[in-house]
């Protein structure tokens, strides 16, 4: 796969990820668990979305947004203890709540290397 592939197929998930479609977020964090796709920038818009996500447009994304907590909780990586953290104990929502706690305990506590959510 060339560069340009990994990078527009990089971007068509991360549209996803920013998107309002429930149903899209909630498959592409499904196929981030089934695949392991642990690409960083996948990653870091997928915990930063978890993490800044105040208002949510219909209830189906509360699920959606779920499954992307559950999704970067499965890459194991330490980098996003704080952002999942952060959704553990700020989202607004209760399901997001307690799926980024569950997930806290699939990732190494580090205080090192931290990706640091952005609003």
């Amino acid at each position: 796969m060339t560069p340009d592939f990994l990078a527009s197929k990089n971007g068509q998930m991360i549209a996803i990820i920013m998107s309002e479609d429930a149903l899209e977020v909630r498959k592409l964090a499904q196929d981030i668990i089934k695949q392991k796709i642990y690409d960083q920038e996948i990653l870091d818009a997928a915990a930063n979305r978890v993490a800044t996500t105040q208002v949510f447009s219909y209830d189906h994304m509360h699920d959606a947004l779920a499954w992307l907590a559950k999704a970067v909780a499965s890459s194991e990586n330490s980098r996003y203890y704080t952002a999942i953290k952060q959704a553990a104990l700020e989202s607004p929502s209760k399901k997001v709540r307690k799926h980024a706690k569950k997930s806290l305990k699939k990732i190494p506590v580090s205080q090192e290397n931290q990706f640091m959510p952005q609003a």
